[in-house]
């Protein structure tokens, strides 16, 4: 589940669609954003604006809690001495 601790760096996924809050900005100042993307094309599909990062978990977690969570932080293979990490 995302929270205010991880959102920077975990996401849900489902096939080749991707959804994660990014920090941004709009007409009104600074927003937090859920995107989806798809990975294969790194093609955004949709995007909706939040004014508070608690809104914007609080959405995430319930439309796409049905999704694999990934914390971006865990190895999924590769060189594990990676000193790019």
């Amino acid at each position: 589940m995302i929270n205010q601790q991880n959102w920077t760096y975990s996401r849900y996924e489902l096939n080749q669609v991707a959804t994660s809050i990014s920090l941004g900005g709009n007409h009104t100042g600074i927003c937090y954003s859920v995107s989806s993307f798809d990975l294969e094309h790194l093609k955004d599909l949709n995007s909706r604006d939040f004014n508070s990062l608690s809104e914007a978990i609080s959405y995430i977690n319930t439309e796409f809690e049905e999704w694999e969570f990934k914390d971006l932080t865990q190895s999924s293979g590769g060189c594990e001495s990676c000193e790019a990490h």
